[in-house]
């Protein structure tokens, strides 16, 4: 799909800000977490707000990669960085999925890096997610996280601003939380101190979910 017509008239582009700012979290460290998380992709995978493409050097090429984008003007840049790999680029929101023609059950892996802050409901993107995976599937996750303590008081009161200027994300999101009632289980977990964060976002979390019933009857 061609994506180079598309784009937004505001003033600001997140797209934009998110392209200047994001290579010196990525020097900072980042870059070394998508690396390890990503390295055991294989087979069919489905990255959710794929964004403007951060996370595809560290997929093999054998990976049958599709992404899915929301934003316009990031599919763009997107579609731009997957020339010459094997990625199917689909322009649509995470609750959409399944009726842009994806059936359930057809992923080895799902991917999120930094966007399940921004779904306007986390459960229902993680029961989304949770279709999409195959038995025996993985979801791999890289993502900022609600701070206990000082932190979060400061992340709430700077949400309802930084939703309007960072696409949506929210500072405040128990990510964690959502995931213990959804119908996957976390199986392997890492926090860390996310680079360059401080003070709004000082931790994130990096890790592998399964589907419960892979598990228990």
């Amino acid at each position: 799909m061609d994506f180079s017509n598309q784009g937004s008239n505001h003033r600001y582009s997140f797209a934009s800000a998110y392209e200047k700012f994001m290579p010196f979290v990525e020097r900072a460290g980042l870059s070394q977490k998508r690396r390890q998380l990503l390295s055991q992709v294989s087979g069919k995978a489905l990255e959710i707000g794929a964004g403007t493409g951060l996370n595809l050097p560290y997929y093999t090429h054998d990976v049958e990669l599709v992404a899915v984008e929301p934003d316009a003007e990031m599919a763009v840049i997107l579609q731009t960085k997957s020339a010459g790999r094997r990625v199917e680029i689909i322009q649509c929101r995470l609750s959409d999925v399944l009726s842009s023609g994806i059936k359930p059950h057809s992923f080895d892996y799902v991917v999120a890096s930094l966007v399940l802050c921004s779904v306007p409901d986390a459960d229902e993107a993680l029961a989304t997610i949770s279709q999409l995976l195959r038995p025996g599937g993985k979801f791999l996750f890289i993502e900022h996280v609600v701070t206990p303590g000082i932190y979060e008081i400061l992340q709430k009161l700077a949400t309802p601003l930084w939703k309007k200027v960072a696409g949506g994300c929210h500072l405040d999101r128990d990510l964690l939380g959502a995931l213990d009632h959804s119908e996957m289980v976390v199986t392997d977990l890492i926090r860390f101190n996310f680079p360059l964060g401080k003070p709004l976002i000082p931790h994130g979390v990096m890790g592998v979910a399964r589907l419960k019933s892979d598990f228990f009857d």
